[in-house]
């Protein structure tokens, strides 16, 4: 079974340039990000994925990306842009280029069930 869902998924760098910032400022930025979304989404972050694999303009770095599901209500307008305009802020306070935000519908596939096998 497929399930549409809307989601709201931000992705995150920690390079500064090409340097990484500290331990505890990109442990600080990701927590300052969680928090934007769950306050311009009215919803908690629903999970993140954090590690190495992340690369900006050929540089490797390491990234974290964090996803809100919306279910059948959706996000409006005013949430996406309220987050949006949040980000903008979270950036220059972070020293970051850019962050990657993506808002649309995601499929949840689901298995099918499976008898019990006695």
């Amino acid at each position: 079974m497929t399930n549409l869902i809307n989601a709201v998924t931000v992705s995150i760098g920690r390079n500064v340039g090409t340097v990484p910032m500290s331990a505890l400022l990109w442990e600080s930025y990701k927590i300052a990000t969680r928090n934007i979304m769950n306050l311009a989404l009215q919803r908690p972050v629903d999970f993140v994925v954090d590690g190495q694999g992340g690369e900006w303009e050929g540089t490797p770095e390491e990234s974290a990306i964090l996803t809100t599901l919306a279910g059948d209500d959706g996000f409006n307008a005013d949430q996406v842009n309220g987050l949006r305009q949040m980000l903008k802020w979270l950036l220059r306070d972070y020293h970051q280029d850019a962050v990657a935000v993506h808002v649309g519908n995601s499929a949840l596939v689901t298995a099918p069930v499976l008898e019990a096998v006695a």
